[in-house]
């Protein structure tokens, strides 16, 4: 995913000649070891990608020493402006790739907790306390414009510690419990905001 395919084979041919060359071998070492970080923590790497982040750097490197290493193997000018055409194409094709990939990050599979995020943040005070309960995802509690937590457990800890306001775009047992012993700011049929101050929990 960080390099996608185009970068992939930059990178190979990177690595290939940094082990050839003494003088950057060192930064075939740098790359060796970071594949042993991510070895040791190999849990991480499958459940979250920000774990792979230490390869940029080295990554990078490699993928520019490929590059050039295309570009650099011939003196004949046509060949080496075929050359430049197949570095290039491959530096697009890793770009294309790599936001045909993640493209799907950029977009809310539910746009009512956009909604109920608005009204959130048009009904409380600008220093409430939110509970976003969403499934322990922060993008709801991000659409609030407001300072809390993104799941919905432990709701008289969180009450303690200060929250002031719950909202859910799921009608669930939380939901109603909150319901049934607070006041309800809104309730639509897409969300739910609930008062927290003054319940009786």
């Amino acid at each position: 995913l960080i390099f996608a395919t185009g970068g992939f084979v930059l990178l190979i041919l990177g690595m290939i000649s940094s082990y050839q060359d003494k003088k950057r071998l060192g930064i075939f070492i740098w790359l060796l070891s970071i594949v042993a970080y991510m070895i040791i923590f190999a849990m991480g790497n499958v459940t979250h990608d920000y774990y792979q982040l230490p390869l940029m750097p080295v990554g990078s490197i490699l993928v520019a020493f490929g590059f050039w290493q295309i570009v650099d193997s011939s003196k004949n000018l046509l060949i080496k402006l075929i050359n430049w055409g197949v570095a290039l194409s491959l530096v697009f094709l890793s770009l294309a790739f790599g936001w045909y990939e993640v493209r799907g990050y950029f977009n809310i599979n539910r746009p009512e907790i956009v909604e109920a995020g608005k009204a959130v943040d048009a009904l409380t005070p600008k220093d409430a306390l939110v509970i976003a309960a969403y499934n322990s995802d922060p993008a709801f509690l991000y659409q609030t414009n407001r300072h809390g937590w993104p799941d919905g457990v432990n709701i008289e800890a969180k009450v303690q510690a200060g929250a002031t306001h719950y909202v859910s775009v799921n009608f669930d047992s939380v939901s109603n419990y909150l319901e049934a012993r607070c006041s309800s700011l809104v309730k639509t049929d897409k969300y739910t905001i609930v008062d927290l101050r003054g319940c009786n929990l």
